[in-house]
């Protein structure tokens, strides 16, 4: 089974799966990841990012209107699927707190501080 789906105005993801259901996973992966907009302003204008260092790559979305970032990260697991990373982890107590504005956050340079 094949499928195309339109997640921005310029860019189209094609997908093949054996099995309907192994179809609609795939499906729903790439829509988690691929068709936000800004969590902070609203905007559609989002560009791709990876940021490297010498252990880590650092995969963000970025929108061009505000500046803000949402984070993506990788499962836990062999499938090579990402996941928009909302939430926090308390170091103490392993609760998850979500994050507002669904995850999305702009560095304010006044209060040195992710809002």
């Amino acid at each position: 089974m094949k499928a195309e789906l339109k997640v921005r105005p310029n860019l189209i993801i094609s997908l093949e799966e054996d099995k309907q259901a192994d179809l609609f996973v795939s499906l729903a992966s790439a829509q988690e990841v691929f068709s936000e907009n800004c969590g902070k302003c609203g905007s559609e204008d989002i560009r791709f990012l990876v940021r490297t260092n010498e252990k880590s790559t650092f995969l963000e979305l970025q929108c061009n209107k505000c500046f803000a970032k949402l984070p993506i990260s990788p499962h836990n697991d062999k499938t090579g699927t990402l996941y928009p990373k909302r939430y926090t982890k308390d170091e103490e107590s392993g609760k998850l707190t979500w994050l507002p504005n669904k995850g999305w956050q702009k560095y304010n340079r006044e209060t040195k501080q992710l809002e």
